[in-house]
């Protein structure tokens, strides 16, 4: 049985919200057969509708987490749980509270005093780390010295049995990395994705490119194309394959727009 994941997603896209590259980009990719990504984009289409009328005056959902911190094999090192927690509660919880989900951690912090997991340099060592540490039934999000090249990463619903997060130290507490990669763990895209090809500008697409959602406009990977907080300015110039000028959403947490720009999603 697939994890609460798809009802989170489909939480999650009832709401269109209007509302420094400092750090490397979120390392979380989508790797599928074509029966795959095709199976996603009808599993979307044919559930969306459904699931909206029944989820209308549903009760908040509750997520389940647990906290583990990596740290060196003498117990040195590691984020603060402090830092972690602070992050958790004034940046997390607010910005899924309007889709009525919410988070509850379920035990201690888990210390995990590994040299070996410390620094997570690919996928493998971050899939073995999780099949030796994950607390069943949870969302399990580890906090490790490094990973690879990025701020973290996330597995998808469709990498099940394989069930986890990862964030960098150093993205821990940036606002948005945290919220980011549990959006993937609930099988949202970043709205630039093109797995499933580029999205149009008229969103004539866009239930089936891009991030497969028509309530976040197309995107052309906003990595240094924005303009540092409060402003959030779009300064790209790039135009779609009709040849429109993109208009992309900078506050988008599943986006590459700057960290604290990232506030709706």
């Amino acid at each position: 049985m697939k994890r609460f994941t798809s009802l989170i997603l489909f939480c999650l896209t009832l709401f269109s919200w209007q509302n420094n590259a400092q750090e490397e980009p979120c390392e979380t990719e989508i790797n599928l057969s074509e029966s795959e990504r095709q199976s996603i984009i009808e599993t979307m289409q044919t559930d969306f509708v459904e699931f909206k009328n029944s989820r209308a005056f549903a009760p908040t959902i509750t997520v389940p987490i647990q906290i583990h911190i990596l740290r060196e094999s003498a117990g040195t090192g590691g984020v603060s749980e402090a830092v972690v927690l602070d992050e958790l509660n004034n940046q997390v919880i607010p910005k899924y509270a309007s889709m009525d989900v919410t988070f509850s951690i379920v035990g201690p912090t888990n210390y995990i005093d590994s040299d070996t997991y410390y620094d997570l340099t690919s996928y493998g060592e971050g899939d073995a780390m999780s099949a030796a540490n994950n607390i069943p039934n949870v969302l399990n999000i580890y906090f490790a010295n490094t990973t690879n090249t990025g701020c973290g990463w996330a597995r998808f619903t469709f990498n099940l049995p394989v069930d986890y997060i990862v964030i960098r130290n150093s993205c821990a507490n940036n606002t948005s990395t945290f919220a980011h990669e549990i959006g993937h763990y609930f099988d949202l895209f970043h709205t630039h994705e093109t797995v499933y090809g580029d999205e149009l500008v008229n969103g004539t697409n866009c239930n089936v490119a891009g991030d497969l959602l028509c309530d976040t406009p197309a995107d052309p990977r906003l990595s240094e194309l924005v303009t540092a907080a409060p402003n959030c300015n779009y300064i790209g110039t790039g135009t779609d394959s009709n040849g429109a000028s993109y208009v992309p959403d900078t506050s988008q947490i599943m986006s590459y727009a700057p960290k604290q720009c990232r506030v709706n999603f």
